[in-house]
């Protein structure tokens, strides 16, 4: 199995065409689609799959939390090596 920790993705809804750019903090699961963030956009963004540039500068990233979640769907996610999706508010290297 590959270790995704540090990787770059993009994700592309195909309803408004807005793209975001994540990293990988740690290896673990992440989803092949999510619900597009844009307000009014009621589309599912599509993985790449890492098929992009690994030198794209990431606003989001993907991390384990450090409390299981209340919610017992994503607190089984995160039980099962799911990671979890936030903004990144300032990117440092």
């Amino acid at each position: 199995m590959t270790d995704l920790s540090g990787m770059i993705n993009q994700y592309t809804c195909p309803v408004c065409g807005e793209t975001i750019t994540t990293i990988n903090r740690i290896d673990g699961t992440t989803p092949a689609m999510i619900t597009c963030p844009t307000e009014g956009c009621r589309g599912n963004m599509h993985s790449a799959y890492y098929m992009v540039d690994q030198d794209l500068t990431p606003d989001h990233e993907w991390y384990k939390p450090s409390k299981l979640p209340r919610d017992p769907d994503m607190r089984q996610h995160v039980k099962l090596g799911g990671l979890l999706l936030r903004k990144i508010e300032r990117w440092m290297d």
